[in-house]
């Protein structure tokens, strides 16, 4: 349980002053001082509920006067912890947090036996009960979330990418941590749908004329899958499972973001299938994400391999080591056995793979034979006899690994 929470702390948007006590817990945990560690955990409990409310709007059914007395009152250092408990129990004249009536009575529950631990009661307190608090810690402090706060979320965002209130490039940190905190979970997948919708409501015209995808709608997905909490981001996913191509537009952003498409098989080949690599743009860096996560399985790899030989792209170092210890230099050694330098088109669109093969390996006779047989000919695939002249005038030792063989220059390979 000590490991369990914290891991949940660690993953907590939450104040330094509720992380300190959650810490002392701790320390109290590990000591073996059950009292001590509840009480202390129970005061943290009450500090994340204060620091939600202060930080909220006024929510529904409270006038501004009202609310600011609320504040007052949870920030009074003699009576902050009591008033914060009645901000969990209150209901009328509307609630502050839309939480069931089961879920206010185990605050109940805990608030009683904070006072055993306080008041020296004699009920027993033991390390059951601090693990017991742990856990409602965990399954529920993200449900007390202040009531209206959805809507004060979404004026916020409206407001961050108004450029007249908001300068450009703003961070975008302290608007997730406000969705983390201030949205209820139950409440993620509407409140996604509004600010999606609010971003193709606020295309530019730039965007409009060229169907671009929307920059402020991608940055915003990017930021909430590196600072989003779990179920924020898995609301987020639930939504561009059937929107590849804005996924896509954010993994061009930030191709970390593979890390969430696993468990979605079917997405990941649409996405290498059908949208990758479209109007020659250099998607290496997606595709060798996914396959250093393990997204694509061994039997598609040659599909995958076809559509990257097909395109006229140059994958960097450390890209080309991935696809290299994937299989594709030797997808590329099968495809030159095959004759691919007689198909002219394929041929020079592929040529930097070829080239990228050459480079790799030692020329042998299969290989030298390919080249004189395929380019002391007439008619050849241009592109790559252009790409080879250059390869081997900027590469002697490979010149002479091919004449070791006993060959002829082909009159197309000058550079030989």
């Amino acid at each position: 349980m000590h490991f369990r929470m914290n891991k949940w702390l660690d993953e907590q948007n939450i104040s330094e002053e509720a992380i300190s006590v959650f810490k002392e817990s701790l320390v109290c945990y590990g000591a073996q001082a059950w009292r001590s560690s509840l009480l202390m955990s129970y005061v943290g409990f009450l500090t994340i509920i204060r620091d939600r409310i202060l930080e909220a709007s006024p929510p529904v059914g409270f006038t501004v006067l009202a609310w600011e007395q609320k504040g007052r009152d949870l920030r009074n250092p003699d009576k902050w912890d009591a008033n914060a408990f009645s901000c969990t129990q209150q209901k009328s004249p509307e609630p502050l947090f839309l939480v069931t009536d089961d879920l206010r009575h185990q605050v109940t529950f805990w608030k009683n036996r904070r006072n055993d631990c306080a008041h020296s009661k004699p009920n027993l307190i033991t390390e059951g009960h601090v693990e017991s608090f742990y856990s409602f810690l965990i399954s529920n402090s993200s449900k007390f979330v202040v009531n209206g706060s959805r809507n004060s979320v979404l004026g916020l965002i409206k407001d961050h990418f108004n450029p007249d209130k908001t300068p450009p490039n703003t961070p975008l940190d302290y608007l997730i941590n406000k969705v983390n905190t201030s949205v209820e979970q139950s409440e993620l997948g509407d409140f996604i749908d509004d600010v999606l919708s609010f971003f193709d409501d606020n295309r530019t015209r730039f965007e409009n004329i060229t169907g671009a995808m929307n920059q402020n709608k991608i940055n915003f997905i990017d930021a909430s899958y590196r600072l989003g909490s779990t179920d924020f981001k898995a609301s987020i996913m639930s939504k561009l499972v059937d929107l590849p191509e804005l996924i896509v537009e954010v993994l061009r952003k930030n191709s970390q973001f593979t890390n969430e498409l696993n468990g979605h098989a079917q997405l990941v080949r649409i996405l290498w299938r059908r949208h990758l690599f479209l109007s020659e743009r250099n998607d290496s860096n997606i595709l060798c994400s996914m396959l250093n996560n393990n997204l694509i399985p061994q039997g598609e790899l040659d599909e995958v391999f076809e559509i990257v030989f097909e395109k006229d792209i140059q994958p960097n170092e450390l890209e080309l080591m991935t696809l290299t210890t994937n299989g594709f230099h030797d997808f590329v050694r099968d495809k030159i056995d095959s004759g691919v330098f007689r198909n002219f088109a394929e041929a020079n669109s592929a040529r930097k793979h070829i080239i990228g093969y050459f480079d790799s390996t030692e020329l042998d006779a299969t290989l030298c034979n390919k080249l004189y047989d395929d380019f002391d000919q007439t008619w050849v695939a241009d592109d790559l006899a252009s790409a080879f002249n250059r390869y081997f005038s900027e590469n002697s030792h490979k010149v002479a690994e091919y004449k070791s063989h006993g060959l002829e220059c082909p009159r197309e390979l000058r550079g030989l």
